[in-house]
């Protein structure tokens, strides 16, 4: 049976599409690590420190040796979803501690959801849209960019079509024994879907009805849906007891999930329980912020609760984290020509995603199954992001569910002009051009957030010509004092007058690298700048030298051209430097 698995045609197309992604993610992978290609997110960072948590957690358990305490408050928060973090220790344990081995394994849970897209698809649809949306999946700029991340997309994306699958198997089932096992299954899976990513948490009505829809008789139907509904809650629940034990709160998977700011961080007790159930003393947890406003609801805390159109259309475009890491300088500098002309790639591809998936959940014959099932999931996180928060790599998972309808659409596309269908085509032209205002609403906001740093201001200053705003450019660089024997004060000034320090509102500042410090961070910023920032380094015997981020190294130290003083560039003025950068080694 083994054999004849492996011979046939839907095992060698599902090796294929799993060896495609596979490559198109590891010559990305390679590229990125070759060009000691840094990791700019916050959550990235916190998902890598995590995982180096439950890294050690495992090592002891596996030596027969009880986690030290350090290691259980640092693998355990509620800042951030377990799940991601634990694939990343295990990714530790096997490929060694690195930001390599943290994406390979990211790379790899990319790779294996695109046969998951394949068989999902399949069952919605046919083997012709499966294979379309398949290799959507494998191609897509954001999924791409996503899978080389230490987000939590692309292990939540993975843990949608598993729960997707198991769902459809469900409804296969041919007894009740079948029935229960494969709900149970799914259920849990649903479970692990809201442990890589908590917006998952409103779709357990959805899936939990759709669990049912298979069986005929309506008590095997509830039994289907009871046992969604209960394996998904058995699955959550010791994820919920730990935060407990380890903050004193119930809180919904995690602290920043836009369920839990909605409801309000407010569940009594809040003071940490770690030393009365035994996993250590307090005092390796920090004491979280309690303040009333923090504790209010976002509903009633009115501050907070976003534009109901400008921020909400955030999370229509899902692509402005890869613009975001392009010119926040997370990749070494490039041409702006050529970053310029990636982002309209991401632009047009976008444009046809939304109008193969509108077609595909339109397309009146043949009819794409469960559309119902898609519609609904993607109307219940929508919903919830309008009353909390929006940013665009929520759009990641709304992208994910179309996937499906991506590929229906793509593979019936020549119908969308067909004279029997001219009136779907007319719907479909509405709605792409309806989300396309929305994208257009949100798209000034998104772009203000982007914290480019200032050698792309060319280009920074052409889409703001487009879009009429005014984004602001700015840039972190270290000084640093070598060898010890540096004894003069070091005047650093701004030459262009359009920048100022952003800690300061001086152009100019004093450094006495034996009196003050060896290094000395800087971080600048224009709202008007046309030209990449320069900075002026002058001593008291009469040098001068001038640092011109057109022609300076990234991320390396490197002599300012004054003895003794040696400069590092970090890029974008946002960000900081982490013990993520010393990760990456070569080939």
């Amino acid at each position: 049976m083994l054999t004849s698995t492996l011979r046939s045609e839907k095992f060698r197309t599902l090796f294929t599409l799993f060896v495609f992604a596979v490559a198109i993610r590891m010559l990305f992978l390679i590229v990125l690590t070759n060009n000691n290609a840094i990791e700019t997110g916050r959550d990235a960072q916190g998902y890598f420190n995590r995982a180096m948590g439950f890294e050690s957690i495992l090592q002891s358990l596996l030596t027969g040796h009880s986690p030290a305490l350090a290691d259980l408050a640092k693998a355990y928060t509620s800042n951030w979803p377990p799940l991601p973090a634990f694939g990343l220790g295990v990714g530790f344990l096997l490929f060694g501690h690195s930001l390599f081995a943290a994406r390979l394994i990211v790379v790899i849970l990319s790779a294996l959801t695109t046969p998951l897209v394949y068989l999902v698809t399949e069952k919605f649809a046919d083997k012709k849209s499966a294979l379309f949306a398949a290799v959507i999946f494998a191609v897509y700029p954001s999924f791409v960019h996503f899978s080389l991340r230490l987000y939590s997309e692309t292990t939540f994306i993975f843990f949608i079509f598993l729960t997707f699958l198991w769902l459809g198997l469900t409804w296969q089932a041919k007894s009740v024994r079948q029935s229960v096992i494969f709900a149970a299954i799914t259920g849990g899976l649903l479970g692990l879907t809201i442990l890589a990513r908590a917006i998952a948490l409103v779709w357990i009505p959805v899936i939990g009805l759709a669990g049912g829809l298979g069986a005929i008789k309506f008590q095997r139907r509830l039994l289907a849906m009871g046992m969604v509904l209960a394996a998904t809650i058995v699955t959550l629940i010791p994820w919920e007891l730990t935060l407990f034990a380890v903050e004193g709160r119930v809180i919904l998977v995690t602290r920043t999930a836009d369920l839990s700011l909605y409801l309000g961080d407010y569940f009594k007790p809040q003071t940490p329980l770690l030393a009365k159930t035994g996993f250590g003393s307090t005092t390796v947890v920090p004491q979280l912020d309690n303040s009333d406003e923090d504790e209010k609801p976002r509903v009633e805390n009115f501050v907070d609760v976003p534009k109901p159109v400008l921020q909400w259309a955030r999370t229509v475009n899902a692509d402005f984290t890869l613009y975001r890491y392009f010119l926040m300088l997370g990749y070494p500098p490039l041409s702006p020509t050529v970053v310029g002309l990636i982002l309209a790639v991401t632009f047009i591809a976008f444009a046809l995603f939304l109008i193969f998936a509108i077609w595909g959940l339109l397309i009146p014959a043949p009819v794409m199954r469960y559309r119902w099932l898609i519609l609904a999931l993607i109307a219940l996180t929508m919903a919830l992001y309008a009353v909390t928060h929006g940013q665009s790599r929520y759009a990641m998972s709304l992208l994910a569910l179309l996937l499906p309808a991506a590929g229906h659409g793509l593979a019936n596309i020549k119908s969308l002009f067909a004279d029997t269908h001219r009136r779907w085509a007319v719907v479909a032209a509405v709605c792409t051009l309806v989300i396309g205002s929305l994208t257009a609403v949100g798209l000034p906001h998104e772009y203000s957030t982007v914290a480019a740093s200032s050698y792309y201001v060319n280009l920074v200053r052409s889409i703001d010509a487009v879009l009429h705003q005014n984004t602001t450019v700015s840039d972190r660089l270290v000084l640093r004092a070598v060898g010890g024997g540096f004894l003069h004060p070091v005047n650093v000034s701004i030459v262009d007058d359009d920048y100022v320090f952003i800690d300061s509102a001086d152009r100019s500042l004093n450094w006495e690298p034996l009196s003050n410090s060896s290094q000395l961070e800087l971080a600048v910023q224009s709202e008007t700048a046309v030209a990449p920032l320069q900075l002026r380094l002058s001593t008291r015997p009469t040098q001068a030298v001038v640092i011109d981020l057109r022609t300076a190294a990234w991320h390396v130290w490197r002599p300012t051209g004054i003895p003794g003083i040696e400069y590092l560039w970090l890029g974008s003025g946002a960000y900081r430097q982490t013990d993520l950068d010393d990760e990456t080694p070569h080939f």
